[in-house]
């Protein structure tokens, strides 16, 4: 669980909002199969009184050129996009440490 608050009034801060996130990462092990990796999340701005930029939530677009992490980031999506209502996001890798090919 991932809570974040912007504060007003610190240092004379006027950011206020609530940002919550929730999620489920698992790791298994599957013998001679391989391993089988996910990451499963979903959160929302609980309040968006006063949200800057830099503290937007978003679903950022892969590099064509360089492999990102499967776990992290959608390779194929060619734009990044912003979220204010609620999301869900999730990943999947298997490593099939060569299964297939001995």
């Amino acid at each position: 669980m991932n809570w974040r608050k912007g504060i007003p009034g610190v240092l004379n801060s006027t950011i206020d909002f609530d940002y919550l996130e929730i999620g489920l990462k698992q790791r298994l092990k599957l013998g001679l199969a391989g391993i089988s990796r996910y990451n499963f999340y979903t959160g929302t701005f609980l309040s968006q009184k006063d949200l800057r930029y830099v503290d937007y939530k978003f679903i950022s677009r892969g590099n064509p050129y360089l492999f990102n992490n499967p776990l992290a980031s959608f390779q194929m999506l060619d734009s990044s996009f912003p979220i204010f209502n609620r999301f869900y996001e999730g990943h999947y890798i298997h490593e099939f440490n060569g299964a297939i090919l001995q």
